[in-house]
């Protein structure tokens, strides 16, 4: 038997896998489609005074790709990818997406208008894995959240970092790393620029990549036995206690978990 609920498309999830530590999220490829692809990548935001929501969209083909980012207050900040087509002047997708360490999958709703795009919401139903809208004719688009053309930033990797963005040497892709990486922050006393820091750790964890606030990420190796040991490149030196400490020239800098 179907199971009804009434939801706005930002509400919970269907819930699927626990992650680990270090969370492990869909990332699509956020490079920009130039000359291969005449339907360019676009960009859009929705934001007020404290929540904000991404849309970047990527024709490829007959279906739209890209990434869908929240960050609305009082709820967690999801990030994630979403995979559809348009369906008359309307986006139907699914929003694969992390959230308290689950990976998640519901179905969203655009509808374009102008230059803009208005997320929809209406009575949805668990389907399997995932959660669907129950009746699409039936979605209401008359949401506040309207989301507006915003330029699609990007460094020299080509990773969007409008959207939060980065090019990770670990992992040769780019990476949202506010919500990939583990956050370290900046201790009182510390003279250190202003933000988190954050780290990234290879699969058989001989390597960490710590990403600093406006600086390249370094990427430091293993060393030391076992339950004595600590990942460094002779300035910086990350130890595993109570999470996580990060020591530059043996001076405490950062912490976190």
């Amino acid at each position: 038997m179907k199971i009804k609920l009434f939801i706005l498309a930002t509400s919970f999830p269907v819930l699927l896998s626990c992650q680990s530590e270090q969370k492990k999220i869909p990332v699509e490829n956020t490079t920009l489609k130039t000359s291969k692809n005449k339907r360019r990548s676009s960009c859009y935001q929705y934001s007020s005074s404290q929540d904000s929501v991404l849309l970047h969209l990527n024709p490829v083909g007959d279906s739209i790709k890209g990434q869908l980012i929240y960050a609305l207050a009082g709820k967690d900040y999801n990030t994630g990818t979403i995979a559809g087509q348009m369906k008359g002047d309307t986006l139907f997708a699914d929003y694969t997406f992390l959230s308290e360490g689950q990976i998640s999958v519901r179905q969203v709703a655009f509808l374009k208008k102008d230059q803009t795009w208005i997320e929809g919401y209406g009575e949805v139903t668990n389907l399997g894995q995932k959660s669907a809208f129950a009746n699409k004719a039936a979605i209401n688009f008359d949401n506040s959240i309207l989301l507006k053309p915003m330029p699609c930033q990007q460094d020299a990797h080509s990773c969007l970092t409008s959207f939060g963005f980065t090019w990770s040497n670990l992992q040769r892709q780019c990476v949202p790393i506010r919500s990939a990486g583990i956050r370290l922050n900046p201790l009182k006393k510390a003279e250190v620029r202003p933000g988190s820091a954050f780290i990234l750790f290879s699969e058989d964890q001989q390597q960490a990549e710590l990403f600093l606030p406006a600086r390249e990420a370094i990427l430091l190796n293993r060393q030391g036995a076992e339950g004595q040991h600590h990942w460094g490149n002779g300035a910086w030196k990350l130890y595993p206690w109570k999470g996580y400490i990060l020591k530059q020239a043996d001076k405490l800098m950062y912490a976190g978990q």
